[in-house]
């Protein structure tokens, strides 16, 4: 059985790539994202990337912002429990 393994930033391109696949329900943190390269969000506004990886594939991302803001995607239930740790 595969176990879930929780990346950052050191998969930063491939928590980006999953975002992509799936942007429609991730427009908001793509643009936070895309605001952040060009110095254009304020310091509480740049989220930070978590993601989990199951048998090699990235199946949940969440962009967790200094202000408390929370915005996660997954596509594997079974990795929102650990999001939620």
């Amino acid at each position: 059985m595969d176990t879930l393994e929780r990346v950052g930033g050191e998969a930063r391109g491939d928590l980006e790539h999953y975002l992509w696949r799936h942007y429609p329900e991730n427009i908001a943190l793509l643009h936070d994202l895309w605001r952040r390269g060009r110095g254009g969000a304020h310091r509480s506004e740049v989220p930070a990337l978590l993601g989990y990886r199951l048998a090699g594939e990235i199946v949940a991302v969440q962009g967790i912002y200094g202000s408390g803001r929370w915005l996660p995607h997954f596509v594997r239930e079974d990795a929102l429990s650990a999001m939620l740790e």
